[in-house]
């Protein structure tokens, strides 16, 4: 019997429940449909996307950056994540988490979107695979927006938002927390 991986304490691995919806999630997109697929660390954030990157024929990129907010983790271990999940592509650029202030969370999320938006033109799209407490950080800086850090987006588990982002033009919420293809299974 193969030995199971060791996750660390706060990166488990998706439920059986979190499993079944990123089936869901895969069974949404059709080919052609999505160009690249980034994703943080996180296992179970790997987890989510894989079967549409498998589905697709896909890399994960990972990017640390897109990590939950004020984690001392840096998600799981690249040798677990290469035996584990063989389509994951680290992309690391040498940030370590840890206890950040509003304005490293910021910078972190301005990062993340020059990197991966900077990096495509406006013709692609790109499925990118965070956590709800830096969602809210990501959402404002891909739509300009300026609030105040106590306005929290509420988002469920493999939710989809969708932006487009148009050539000189305002980018456009097309929608957010979108569950739609969670309801009914497969």
């Amino acid at each position: 019997m193969a030995e199971k991986p060791s996750f660390h304490p706060d990166d488990p691995p998706l439920t059986p429940e979190g499993k079944r919806q990123a089936e869901l999630l895969a069974a949404r997109y059709s080919e052609g449909e999505i160009d690249k697929i980034y994703s943080s660390t996180l296992i179970r954030t790997v987890e989510t996307v894989y079967p549409l990157a498998e589905k697709l024929g896909l890399p994960v990129i990972t990017v640390p950056q897109l990590m939950e907010m004020n984690t001392g983790i840096t998600g799981t271990d690249t040798a677990v994540l290469e035996k584990e999940f063989p389509l994951a592509v680290p992309d690391y650029s040498g940030w370590l988490m840890g206890e950040e202030t509003t304005e490293i969370t910021e910078g972190r999320a301005d990062f993340c979107v020059k990197k991966i938006f900077g990096e495509g033109s406006d013709k692609e799209t790109v499925l990118v695979a965070t956590h709800g407490s830096f969602y809210g950080f990501i959402l404002r800086r891909c739509l300009g927006l300026t609030l105040p850090e106590s306005f929290n987006w509420q988002i469920d588990n493999c939710s989809v938002t969708e932006i487009l982002f148009r050539d000189g033009k305002i980018p456009k919420l097309v929608c957010a927390n979108d569950t739609k293809h969670l309801v009914g299974g497969i």
